[in-house]
């Protein structure tokens, strides 16, 4: 019952919130709630079909998480070379800190209903756990104020393309740095048509407390370069000026110490 992924839940214990973006506006962020979000990194074992992993996936999914109404969003990313899947999270968004423990116990409760013979049940979890390496990781993050779902959800099949930009932010940067990033959202990020949610996210347990990871989510049948070169259109527009707008970049960047890009499909049917 993904005890890969759940042991750490219970035992891990609230730490203090330590703000890693220097520039921010305490003011406005104090008026601020922020979400919980749960990330799960498993990485698949070699001989994993794509088939196999999406029904077992499937199954737990329509029995306990869609089902699970403390899980406010549910998100299932998978990483393919080829037709191979190598890696794949689980992203869930929880109100607040007791809401993550307690749909730990939720969770139980729904997998004893579905799943009521332990023989059926055992069965079933060893082929789940089957299809990952023990390899994996667990973090918590804070949603920031720009959190946001761009356009409606929809029921399509297709999948969308995800990008995730992990960065670790430096301990020193230019005043303007936030102040940038905040102009850059509102014109650029927000006003791009291409995008269906923008997820900015931030540290709170588990790894760097400097990291701050964007999750971009494409519509269905967008390409990470048309959404790219969009969003070179928009700046443009932003800020016409060639020799201010790298200046503008530049502060930005000089606030970042180093950043990864990973690409990945998110699955309609294992997502609310």
């Amino acid at each position: 019952m993904k005890s890969k992924i759940t042991l750490l839940l219970f035992a891990v214990l609230a730490t203090t919130f330590f703000s890693n973006l220097r520039a921010q506006d305490q003011e406005s962020f104090s008026e601020f709630e922020p979400l919980y979000v749960t990330v799960n990194t498993l990485h698949v074992v070699s001989s994993t079909n794509f088939d196999e992993l999406k029904q077992l996936e499937q199954e737990y999914f329509d029995k306990v998480i869609f089902n699970n109404d403390l899980i406010l969003h549910h998100e299932t990313l998978i990483e393919q070379i080829d037709s191979s899947v190598v890696k794949v999270k689980f992203i869930n968004t929880f109100s607040n800190w007791n809401a993550i423990k307690n749909s730990e116990i939720v969770n139980e409760i729904l997998v004893a209903q579905n799943w009521p013979y332990a023989s059926e049940r055992k069965l079933y979890f060893e082929k789940q756990n089957d299809l990952y390496r023990s390899f994996h990781s667990d973090q918590i993050y804070l949603t920031t104020e720009f959190y946001n779902n761009l356009l409606e959800s929809t029921e399509e099949e297709s999948p969308k393309l995800v990008r995730i930009d992990t960065s670790t932010l430096g301990d020193s940067s230019d005043d303007n740095a936030y102040e940038n990033y905040t102009s850059y959202v509102e014109n650029v990020i927000f006003k791009n048509p291409l995008l269906n949610s923008y997820q900015p996210i931030r540290q709170y347990y588990g790894g760097d407390s400097r990291e701050f990871v964007e999750i971009f989510v494409l519509n269905s049948g967008v390409t990470f370069e048309e959404f790219t070169q969009k969003n070179t259109e928009l700046l443009e527009k932003f800020i016409p000026d060639v020799k201010e707008r790298e200046s503008f970049l530049e502060v930005i960047q000089g606030s970042i110490e180093t950043r990864t890009t990973d690409l990945y499909k998110s699955i309609a049917s294992l997502s609310k």
